[in-house]
């Protein structure tokens, strides 16, 4: 839940959003390199612009200091290094994820048949437990 103290005004969000555009402009970096660099959501622009949200100060600091950052614009391997390494973060976390989801050890399922009956053993004789 965003919280009244945590968000610019209207006016402060749109005047964030023209400083965005006027540096995108000035610089012909991409959109996408800006968001990407400042790690903020890609439907920022639209959110305040279209659908008349404000933007949190946490948001509007992490695109100035993005714009900060690379005054002359951001370069296209740089884009290319931050959005490899953010991907090989993500596949670690869900790496990490699955092994801790699975930590036993496999169930290993007697299929022999019984020698009394000739059912499997893992589809239920009565001469053996399931597993």
């Amino acid at each position: 839940m965003r919280h009244e103290q945590h968000l610019l005004s209207q006016a402060e969000s749109i005047g964030v959003i023209d400083e965005v555009n006027s540096w995108i402009r000035r610089t012909g970096t991409n959109y996408l390199r800006l968001i990407t660099a400042a790690g903020v959501a890609p439907s920022t622009r639209s959110a305040v612009r279209i659908r008349q949200r404000r933007l949190t100060i946490c948001t509007a600091d992490k695109l100035r200091a993005a714009m900060a950052a690379h005054p002359h614009g951001i370069a296209r391997g740089e884009h290319k290094a931050r959005v490899r390494l953010a991907a090989q973060k993500t596949l670690d976390r869900q790496r990490d994820r699955h092994r801790r989801d699975f930590p036993a050890a496999a169930i290993i399922v007697d299929r022999t048949p019984c020698p009394r009956c000739g059912i499997r053993r893992d589809l239920g004789c009565v001469h053996t437990g399931r597993f």
